[in-house]
C-alpha cells in the first residue's frame, strides 16, 4: 500500500532568505519547490524499512522459492 503524503507549507519573510532555505532543502532530482525532509532531519537508520528484519526475511523467502522452482525445472 503506497503512502502518498501532501504537505502545504506557507512561508513568510525575506524573499531572498526563503529562496536560500528552499534551495538548501530541495529534493535535488526535482528542484525548487520540493522538500527533502532528510536534509532537515535525517531519518534514523532504524526506521529504514528496506533494511528491516521483515524485509530481509521476505527477500530470503523469495530467493528460496526461486531456487526451489529452478531446481524442479532442471
Amino acid at each position: 500500500m503506497p503512502n502518498h503524503i501532501k504537505n502545504i507549507i506557507t512561508l513568510k519573510g525575506d524573499e531572498q532568505k526563503i529562496r536560500e532555505m528552499l534551495e538548501e532543502i530541495q529534493y535535488d532530482e526535482l528542484g525548487l519547490g520540493t522538500v527533502d525532509f532528510n536534509k532537515i532531519i535525517p531519518m534514523p537508520e532504524s526506521l529504514n524499512v528496506e533494511s528491516g528484519s521483515r524485509t530481509d526475511k521476505g527477500i530470503e523467502m523469495k530467493y528460496a522459492r526461486r531456487t526451489e522452482r529452478q531446481g524442479r525445472h532442471l
